[in-house]
């Protein structure tokens, strides 16, 4: 994927589903959170981009939430544009979801609350809510999110465009008007 012109080699992947053993996640984050390693990564002055593995459905949980929230906090992302959102099909804005799939994730941003995540504990959930709040809250989380998959949106949207188009100019240039290769693909 892309990255603001870094090189692939340069990239550290941290996938904390994978690197915090999710049936002991107490024993994992231990009782001081800022000095666990999970935390640890977040605040890394190397951390530049958040990718959100099936954006919507990993905001149903809590913890997925605190991680954007301490990400926002933290001026990680600099813009909307900083999040990834990537897919079964791939990372949305490098063009690599269909059309269909971008339709669903949209009809499902409309209705997206950050707000409605839950987690399982009741402790971890009162020490998530009183952390995002602090932070700015559960809607500068739904707020980040939707101008982030409208922005990804708008960067397909544009590779769309740019395929369009370099078939539109090879049209001109053999003398037959798009439209009329519209047309003439119709009558077959």
């Amino acid at each position: 994927f892309h990255a603001e012109g870094m090189s692939s080699e340069l990239f550290r992947v941290w996938f904390c589903t994978l690197c915090n053993n999710q049936s002991r996640v107490q024993e994992e984050i231990g009782t001081n959170l800022e000095s666990s390693s999970f935390m640890q990564v977040l605040k890394s002055d190397t951390c530049r981009h958040f990718a959100l593995i099936s954006p919507l459905e990993a905001l149903k949980r809590k913890w997925c939430a605190f991680e954007l929230s301490l990400s926002i906090e933290r001026q990680k992302l600099r813009n909307a544009t900083s999040i990834l959102l990537v897919t079964d099909d791939g990372v949305v804005q490098d063009g690599q979801v269909a059309p269909d799939r971008l339709l669903m994730m949209a009809r499902g941003a409309q209705n997206f609350k950050a707000e409605n995540a839950t987690c399982w504990s009741s402790e971890d959930s009162k020490m998530i809510d009183s952390f995002v709040h602090a932070g700015g809250g559960y809607d500068l989380i739904t707020a980040t999110v939707k101008k982030a998959i409208l922005q990804a949106l708008s960067a397909a949207e544009h590779i769309v465009d740019q395929a369009k188009n370099l078939l539109d100019s090879q049209e001109e240039e053999e003398g037959q008007p798009a439209a009329t290769v519209s047309q003439n693909l119709v009558t077959l």
